[in-house]
């Protein structure tokens, strides 16, 4: 599979494309540059937006802080998001990123959405699991993946990944990870989300919880 798709990201400077993997220079964005920025580290949440919900409450203190948001992809400039994750000795649950609002790891829903992928950072490794309408499968896992800083830009039906200072952005595509395009729904509502548990699974009030998740930034993309 041949990816020809460029990232049209003004913190992103397109080198080449590749099949793929796309080769790119990357920085964090300054604060201003976000639609959100939630600063868990320093307690502090210096820019909102309004297609970003906190759907459970934040919990804690510094990297330690847990809580999930609702990321709304239904405008059609909101159509990808770019999230910047940074990170201090993480451990345990991190981060998990999914298209319905109990996904709680390794697949599980709850029996809330049959589109249901998910994303999840557990420790430094990064896995990835297709919906139930694609069999709960493994989508890829990765290991020691990342230490300070993880890069995700996740759209309907792909995933691109960056890990700390690396200069060669990893592409997954696949129609059953995360339906973001009015896909019909066996279990639940139609709809234009995914949702980011920090420092904890998605599913709130979970016990999959971790420590190490310092701050998130999130920019919002058109589509292709």
């Amino acid at each position: 599979m041949t990816c020809i798709r460029v990232l049209p990201l003004f913190c992103l400077l397109i080198i080449s494309i590749g099949a793929m993997a796309q080769k790119l220079a990357i920085k964090p964005c300054q604060d201003y540059e976000y639609d959100a920025v939630y600063d868990l580290a320093n307690n502090d949440v210096p820019v909102k937006n309004d297609s970003v919900t906190i759907v459970e409450g934040l919990v804690g203190e510094g990297c330690k802080t847990r809580g999930v948001l609702k990321l709304e992809l239904s405008k059609l400039y909101r159509r990808r998001v770019l999230i910047h994750l940074f990170f201090n000795t993480p451990t345990g649950w991190v981060f998990n990123l999914g298209d319905s609002k109990t996904n709680n790891g390794y697949a599980g829903d709850s029996g809330s959405q049959s589109n249901d992928a998910e994303v999840q950072g557990v420790d430094q490794s990064l896995t990835g699991y297709l919906s139930d309408n694609g069999g709960s499968g493994l989508a890829f896992s990765i290991s020691n993946l990342y230490s300070t800083r993880l890069t995700l830009i996740a759209g309907d039906g792909h995933l691109g990944w960056l890990p700390d200072n690396a200069n060669l952005v990893n592409y997954y595509d696949n129609p059953y990870l995360f339906a973001l395009n009015g896909q019909a729904d066996q279990t639940g509502p139609v709809n234009y989300d995914l949702y980011l548990g920090m420092n904890k699974v998605v599913l709130p009030f979970s016990n999959r919880i971790g420590t190490g998740l310092c701050k998130v930034g999130i920019k919002f993309l058109p589509g292709f």
